[in-house]
């Protein structure tokens, strides 16, 4: 009597095992094949693949735009303070003319004399 419901128990977990072995398996075929085609989607969209110099792989279209967008900023910038430390310069020529200082004299005093 004792052997009956132990080899139910047994024979029911080898067949939701069975089963649950049996959709994982399938659930993966699936998920592999949803990943390849958007893996292809996203290919055709966005060109082919490139690889760094370590192997990886990347795309070459994003890094080089990614590459341009931050050397035009960055020259930007550059020229930004180039402009105002030209026109720093100039305008401390224009007061040194205005008012007498001869270029190279610096004021040191805390009194503000020559």
């Amino acid at each position: 009597m004792k052997l009956l419901p132990t080899l139910v128990l047994a024979l029911t977990a080898t067949a939701s095992f069975a089963a649950g072995a049996a959709t994982y398996s399938s659930d993966q075929e699936r998920r592999d094949q949803n990943r390849e085609e958007a893996l292809t989607k996203w290919r055709s969209t966005h060109g082919g693949e490139a690889t760094m110099h370590n192997g990886s792989p990347y795309h070459a279209s994003m890094a080089d735009r990614a590459r341009e967008t931050t050397h035009r900023s960055a020259q930007g910038v550059r020229h930004f303070t180039h402009r105002q430390a030209e026109k720093a310069r100039n305008f401390g020529d224009r007061q040194n003319r205005k008012y007498g200082k001869r270029t190279g004299e610096t004021n040191t005093s805390p009194e503000g004399g020559k």
